[in-house]
């Protein structure tokens, strides 16, 4: 069972997909981030979640 887990991650372990809009650029054929399709976050929210980070 260990071994088919290890399987599969291996499967998967370039893949970068990410939510973030921005990042759809990073690997070749990556899918939308949103079931929407392309959608574009706005500066401020960016900004917002920079600050929260800090």
């Amino acid at each position: 069972m260990i071994s088919l887990i290890k399987s599969i991650r291996k499967k998967y372990e370039n893949d970068n997909w990410s939510c973030d809009p921005k990042d759809r650029k990073l690997q070749e054929n990556q899918p939308f981030p949103s079931i929407l399709g392309e959608i574009e976050i706005e500066k401020e929210i960016y900004e917002k979640l920079y600050e929260t980070s800090q």
